[in-house]
């Protein structure tokens, strides 16, 4: 029983010293891969050192036969300005030769030659004072600089200013063509556009650049193994990143897109501008104070001709509808508007997909209204009302050919009005 119980105790001991030696053995196994790893890191790491050694002793190397290629053209020019300078010292010597034994008529024909000579040295030197007067003319001073850039100042804040109404309108724009057929899409011509110098010589010199055996060797550094497995490390820590359930991961990303994501206004804006490049908003709100005028006194008029030129067709239902009404009940209102204020934008935003502005405005309007007979059935004749607006404003989507036959930008519209108050002035 003894013994039994001591073998039972070696073999348990056994079993632990065998269990310690594979965790040690493990352990080397673990060891020598991780070294074997690092080896091979530093082996690329040296191939990689090799490689930007060889690529700076290219470019040591190009640089010095450039400078030897520059050092032979200057010994070059220098000989040949010198040999020119020796011909034509010869070719005067001869000349002065030739003049000392040459017979009167040549005397007088080289006279005749220098004199030639002289009024052609006169005319060039009068006609480079010229060129300099006119490019001196051509330049403006600093005072005519700065007197210009005061009269474009001056002219821009009348434009501003100026309490004119416009006479263009910026709902209703020119009249459109009925018969003028539009090119379709198959008819469109493709024209490239034209390269800047500057573009130019970019392009140029990344073509002499790219053909260098140095630059192409940094290219092919993008095919190194070390470059592709940092590109792979990127991705997969972007795709973590990206499909992470963590709430901390989820929070900064929230705080990411509410800061640099693009807001409904720009949105909007950026939708506008895409339809008619040219839109300038200042511009826009200064014309459509002409369109208030007219489209509020043809709504208190019954006008529904201009109502359908500068509506939707929900627009047009709606107020057509309420001016059928007040007709079939006799009702006139008192189309007088005294003045009308600036218009001002509110908002911009998304509707059904569509870029919708919101602008408010004022209008000082007499609040009467009579029966069919003239008798004052609501307000008087007298009495003044300051009357607050919001119109939302709707932009086609594409622009027209108008009967000029040319181009316009998309027209904007009347969809929503809205009479938020009234107060009395008189």
């Amino acid at each position: 029983m003894q013994r039994g119980l001591a073998a039972s105790g070696q073999t348990r001991n056994y079993a632990g010293f065998f269990s310690k030696l594979t965790k040690k053995t493990q352990e080397a196994v673990d060891k020598t891969k991780t070294a074997a790893e690092d080896l091979a890191k530093a082996a690329e790491a040296a191939k990689l050192a090799d490689q930007v050694k060889q690529m700076r002793e290219q470019a040591a190397q190009a640089t010095s036969t450039l400078g030897e290629k520059v050092a032979q053209a200057t010994t070059s020019a220098q000989q040949l300005a010198r040999d020119t300078v020796a011909e034509m010292m010869k070719a005067q010597a001869q000349h002065k030769h030739e003049e000392g034994t040459g017979s009167a008529a040549g005397t007088e024909a080289s006279s005749q030659q220098q004199q030639q000579q002289q009024q052609q040295q006169q005319e060039q030197q009068t006609e480079q004072r010229q060129g300099a007067q006119q490019q001196a003319a051509g330049r403006p001073g600093l005072g005519q600089r700065v007197r210009k850039a005061a009269t474009v100042i001056a002219k821009e804040v009348r434009a501003v200013l100026s309490p004119e109404e416009p006479s263009t309108s910026a709902l209703r724009g020119a009249a459109k063509a009925g018969d003028i057929q539009t090119a379709e899409t198959s008819e469109v011509m493709v024209s490239s556009a034209s390269e800047s110098g500057y573009q130019k010589q970019w392009r140029e010199m990344s073509e002499k650049l790219g053909s260098h055996p140095f630059f192409q060797r940094f290219r092919g550094l993008k095919d190194s193994r070390l470059y592709q497995k940092g590109k792979d490390v990127s991705e997969n820590i972007r795709e973590r990143w990206e499909t992470s359930d963590s709430a901390f991961v989820h929070r900064i990303q929230d705080m990411t897109d509410s800061v640099f994501a693009e807001s409904e206004q720009a949105r909007a804006l950026r939708e506008i501008r895409s339809r008619d490049p040219a839109f300038d908003m200042v511009r826009f709100l200064q014309h459509l104070r002409a369109d208030v005028r007219v489209l509020i006194k043809a709504y208190l008029e019954g006008n529904e001709e201009i109502i359908r030129e500068h509506c939707t067709a929900e627009m047009i239902e709606r107020l057509t509808g309420i001016i059928k009404v007040q007709k079939a009940q006799g009702l006139v209102a008192d189309p007088t508007l005294l003045d009308t204020s600036d218009v001002e934008l509110v908002d911009v935003k998304f509707l059904e997909e569509e870029p919708i502005l919101v602008v408010q405005f004022t209008c000082q309007q007499i609040n009467c209204t009579r029966d069919s007979f003239g008798n004052v059935v609501d307000g008087a004749p007298d009495e003044v009302q300051r009357v607050y607006y919001y119109w939302a404003l709707v932009q086609d989507k594409q622009g027209y050919v108008g009967e000029d036959g040319k181009y316009h930008p998309p027209r904007w519209q009347l969809r929503e009005m809205l009479i938020r108050g009234m107060h009395h002035l008189l």
